[in-house]
């Protein structure tokens, strides 16, 4: 298959599946304990993905993956071998990102997901 049949393929697939379906938002209030399903629905499906809860309230939540790098072993590690391992330290602080996301429920029940690389 060349590369022309793939990206036509993907564009056909685009625009039947997705480019297509509009995003429906809900107009109708829902009770608190409906939101705060909703929300907790969120979190199992993304604690289920490797992320971690970080905060909650009634209606919103931060969830958070990656890890924080432990620059004192890092310094030392680099101090041990005279500045080589500096190398290792620079990319694993390019590479190891913590990503965090902002799930929330409004009124009507509809998701927000705000999300942020630190």
């Amino acid at each position: 298959m060349d590369a022309n049949t793939i990206k036509s393929k993907f564009n056909n697939f685009w625009a039947k599946n997705i480019a297509t379906k509009p995003i429906v938002l809900s107009t109708t209030e829902r009770s608190d304990s409906e939101r705060k399903s909703i929300l907790e629905k969120q979190i199992i499906f993304y604690a289920s993905a490797g992320w971690s809860l970080e905060t909650q309230t009634e209606f919103a939540a931060v969830m958070s993956s990656g890890k924080r790098l432990n620059h004192i072993l890092h310094l030392l590690l680099s101090v041990v071998t005279l500045g080589f391992w500096l190398i290792i330290w620079f990319f694993l602080l390019m590479v190891n990102r913590i990503t965090k996301k902002t799930i929330s429920i409004d009124r009507f029940g509809n998701i927000s997901i705000e999300n942020r690389r630190i």
